[in-house]
Formats: C-alpha cells, structure tokens, sequence
C-alpha cells in the first residue's frame, strides 16, 4: 500500500515539474487516469532529452574534431572523428543501444562460460569494450 503512495507522489512531484502542471489541480490529478499522467511524463522527459542534445549539438561536434586532431598529432594513423551520438548526453536512437547493450551483456556471459575460441573474443574485442 505504501509503495502506491511513493509512486503517486513521485508521478505527482514530476507532473508539476512539467508545463502541463497548471493544467491539473491535485483534485483533478487524483481523478486523472494513471496512464495518461505516466504518458504526460515520459513525453516531457523524451521533448527534454531532445532539447538537451540539440543544446549539446555543436559542443559534441567540436569535441569530436578536438578529439581527431589530437590523434593526429599523437601520430594515430586512424584520426577519424568520434561519432557525435557518443558525446551527446542523451542517445539519439535508444533502441539501437539497447540493442547494442544486449548483444554485449549476451557476449560477455558467452565469454565467462568459456564457450568463445580466443580468435572470436579477440575479433569481438572492439564490440564488447566501450
């Protein structure tokens, strides 16, 4: 019964965080569906993700050369730019990391067991290291 409580107040405390907050008194909130407040919610965070990586844009873009020349100067003979989506805050395709966190957690696990040759783990080094 408490843990509803915690969960109504968290989804109350991070609605009135949101602009559609003076849309809805607290008696109005309490006869709201639950689902559409969560909806409300995770619509507010995905538009805050997106303004947070379009404000980080440029910065990521100039990491990324800042990052390349300084290869280049190390004598890296490969000083190509990072990709942008890893230095942004925010990935800009989640399904494709949550794909990528998969296959590595699924890798891994296949590398403990012993079930990989070493060629395979080796070859794979790129992909299950970040």
């Amino acid at each position: 019964m408490s843990s509803d409580r915690i969960d109504i107040l968290n989804l109350y405390n991070e609605l009135i965080h949101t602009p559609y907050a003076q849309d809805f008194s607290k008696t109005e909130f309490l006869r709201a569906p639950l689902g559409m407040l969560f909806e409300l919610v995770r619509l507010h965070m995905e538009v805050i993700k997106r303004e947070t990586n379009y404000a980080s844009l440029s910065t990521a873009r100039l990491a990324s050369i800042v990052v390349s020349v300084a290869n280049g100067f190390a004598g890296s003979k490969n000083a190509k730019p990072l990709p942008i989506d890893d230095l942004l805050p925010f990935p800009l395709d989640e399904k494709a990391l949550q794909k990528n966190e998969a296959l590595t957690d699924v890798i891994q696990a296949l590398i403990k067991r012993g079930k990989l040759p070493i060629h395979v783990i080796a070859s794979l080094n790129s992909v299950i290291s970040f």
